[in-house]
């Protein structure tokens, strides 16, 4: 019973926990906590650092004042909630978010990754052309000419002596994750803002529910 995991590293009595994907959610003097397992013990300990004064869930040391817990193998951590109240995220959430520090341009990577991407990309269709119908080939094309563009702008319109600014974000965002998941440590990477922006927006397109008045 994870109840029992959870009293058994943190000393914590829960009656009742709500499982929500891969997360157990429960309530204890009047705060709402996330009890989790994590494959990236690493992650946890580059990202803390950066965490404070802002609504990023706090972790919660076990009984043995460890950050990560540790049972059978696995590996576990208890975050406890900041925001008062739960909803699914919108645009607003990801802008104006706090710079943690500045890098240069020349240290950016993100035209070395797409660059990568695209390659990626092109080869396998090339070397798979015949098992693509037309209609996903063209979709696929849309998309590398729209990334290429993407691209030009970037090398061509921006200063390469301006420094870029780095704040936290995430792996991954999808339009219907909810303020639970988006202020979890555990999925955090350290990057430029409008990456999660971008992220959004893609899912919002990929969804077929996209519409610009909302933007």
């Amino acid at each position: 019973m994870v109840t029992n995991l959870i009293y058994y590293l943190y000393g914590i009595n829960v009656d009742v926990v709500r499982k929500n994907n891969n997360k157990y959610i429960f309530c204890n003097e009047k705060s709402f906590y996330i009890f989790k397992e994590i494959d990236d013990e690493d992650k946890i300990y580059r990202n803390i650092a950066y965490i404070n004064d802002v609504l990023f869930h706090e972790i919660v040391r076990d009984k043995n004042n460890r950050i990560v817990s540790r049972y059978n193998n696995h590996l576990y951590i208890l975050l406890r909630v900041k925001v008062s109240g739960n909803r699914n995220i919108i645009i607003d959430d990801l802008l104006n978010k706090k710079i943690l520090f500045y890098i240069s341009f020349n240290n950016f990577k993100w035209i070395n990754l797409w660059k990568g991407k695209i390659d990626q990309v092109e080869y396998i269709i090339n070397s798979n052309e015949s098992k693509f119908s037309i209609s996903n080939l063209s979709i696929i094309n849309y998309y590398i000419n729209l990334s290429e563009i993407a691209l030009s702008y970037l090398i061509y319109n921006i200063d390469i002596n301006q420094n870029i600014s780095m704040s936290l974000c995430h792996e991954r965002v999808r339009k219907n994750i909810d303020l639970y998941d988006f202020y979890d440590i555990s999925d955090v990477v350290i990057d430029n803002y409008t990456r999660d922006i971008g992220e959004f927006i893609r899912y919002d397109m990929i969804s077929g529910s996209f519409d610009s008045r909302r933007y």
